[in-house]
């Protein structure tokens, strides 16, 4: 007795899913309105960046970012909905009581 499930291979399964998740990475990095800061491309689609750097920097995660802010500048995107800031004047516009800014601790 063999099932359907049996006959379905899985590498189309898996490509769908590959192309939709890629799909929904697309369109959420641009509802982030996050386009205009600099930072690495895969940073822009999904956090895997972070995850891989991590990975890579385990204890020197202050390297990482002091790479990063010199190559892109003051403000660098490190994920699809994140951002490093390294400029103190822009501390009040993050922190600051009227700040409009989603801020992660």
């Amino acid at each position: 007795m063999s099932s359907t499930m049996d006959t379905v291979p899985i590498f189309p399964v898996i490509f769908v899913a590959f192309c939709v998740s890629m799909v929904i990475a697309f369109f959420s990095s641009r509802a982030s309105g996050l386009g205009h800061v600099p930072g690495p491309f895969l940073a822009r689609y999904t956090d895997l960046f972070r995850a891989a750097m991590a990975v890579i920097y385990s204890d020197r995660e202050i390297n990482l970012f002091m790479k990063l802010h010199s190559k892109y500048g003051d403000a660098v995107r490190v994920g699809p909905r994140s951002v490093s800031v390294l400029d103190p004047a822009a501390i009040p516009t993050i922190y600051g009581v009227k700040a409009r800014l989603d801020k992660v601790f």
